[in-house]
């Protein structure tokens, strides 16, 4: 179990993280009683390519650095699960607080800067819960806050999955994420409502986005190590946005998706 989830962590780094400097929706750590040092760390890099804008129209191709550092007293810094503590030393039950990062956004190559749907990057507080409710299947969750426009970061998101790991070999595993996102209210208005001001301004009829089901999303990858040290990860996402997010005039409302690649360093 513990070799497993080292990999896994760095797998869904590429699910949010990126260049896009956006922590994953999930918290993804191995077990303290399972971390035989007082630093567990790797590093790694490669590509990805992923969405541009929110309206699907265009994708891009960017680094992919990766970094994932967790201590035995609980503390853990990455690009997967951003800056937070587990209060857990159990092997069935992870849970603790964190602070993440949501990406800054961009609608449209044509709406720039303070339009309807561009959003700054967000430091977002929260907590997570996870449960290994077999070797192969893991409940997780997340809440966060402090997602939203410049002046009321006050959106809140909650997410829910199961994951699947499979290992194939000593060297081969993948795994299989089926995960969703509830959205307030406030959140929605900000990334996918139009005020009338903005409509005005920006050509865009009038939406007020209420909350709800944000979207539903598959993720997947595969870890292939090379030696004791160095491995190569592969995968990506598959997400359908939902609820007032789908029906934006935004967003796109069909699935988006990324893909990504990367060889990474354990210390």
């Amino acid at each position: 179990m513990k070799n497993s989830l080292l990999p896994l962590a760095l797998l869904l780094a590429t699910a949010s993280f990126a260049a896009q400097a956006q922590t994953s929706d999930f918290v993804e750590l191995i077990p303290s009683v399972y971390l035989q040092k007082d630093l567990t760390a790797s590093v790694g890099l490669g590509v990805i390519d992923l969405p541009k804008y929110v309206d699907g129209s265009e994708q891009h191709i960017k680094p992919l650095p990766l970094v994932d550092l967790q201590w035995k007293s609980g503390v853990f810094f990455s690009t997967v699960s951003g800056f937070g503590y587990n209060f857990s030393d159990t092997v069935r039950m992870q849970y603790g607080v964190r602070l993440g990062l949501l990406a800054y956004q961009e609608q449209s190559k044509t709406n720039r800067d303070t339009g309807p749907g561009n959003t700054p990057t967000d430091v977002e507080p929260g907590a997570f819960f996870n449960f290994l409710i077999t070797e192969r299947f893991t409940f997780l969750s997340t809440l966060s806050t402090g997602a939203g426009s410049q002046h009321e970061r006050n959106g809140t998101l909650a997410n829910v999955g199961l994951r699947y790991i499979e290992r194939l070999s000593d060297q081969d595993r993948y795994y299989l994420i089926l995960g969703s996102t509830w959205a307030n209210a406030r959140y929605m208005q900000s990334y996918y409502g139009v005020t009338p001001e903005q409509a005005s301004a920006y050509h865009f009829p009038v939406y007020n986005a209420s909350a709800g089901s944000q979207k539903v999303k598959l993720s997947f990858g595969w870890d292939h190590a090379l030696n004791k040290d160095w491995s190569l990860i592969a995968g990506g996402t598959v997400w359908k946005p939902l609820g007032a997010a789908a029906d934006s005039p935004l967003a796109s409302n069909k699935a988006l998706h990324q893909l990504y690649g990367a060889a990474y360093y354990r210390f």
